[in-house]
């Protein structure tokens, strides 16, 4: 039996990681030096960061300054996602279509008219 396997399941996501966890004095855990926040506080941090509608990268950004918890990328692409206002504004742009260019008549044609 290993140390790990002495982790509840539900934490045992996080052995490889152990050695960037701390715990302040007012008991805060912390992974390096941003906050693990609780399941019942991921949501609505998430919510907060993109009250803006800047949009998925700036929301990401905004969260990773202060916090982390495991999924947090997913859970404000989610978000991001679902957002109306974000989503009706949102410039969708799509890439132009090929065109073909027009085939010469013969050898050396086009060539030829561009450089005279």
């Amino acid at each position: 039996s290993t140390v790990q396997d002495t982790w509840p399941n539900h934490i045992k996501q996080y052995f490889k990681m152990k050695n960037e966890f701390s715990v302040t004095n007012d008991g805060i855990l912390l992974r390096e030096r941003k906050i693990m926040l609780p399941f019942t506080l991921q949501r609505k941090s998430v919510e907060l960061a993109h009250r803006g509608h800047q949009g998925l990268v700036k929301t990401k950004q905004l969260l990773r300054i202060k916090v982390w918890f495991s999924g947090m990328d997913e859970l404000a692409k989610e978000i991001v996602e679902k957002c109306l206002p974000c989503q009706s504004t949102c410039a969708k742009t799509y890439p132009e279509p090929l065109k073909s260019s027009p085939l010469p008549s013969g050898p050396w044609k086009n060539f030829l008219e561009k450089k005279i």
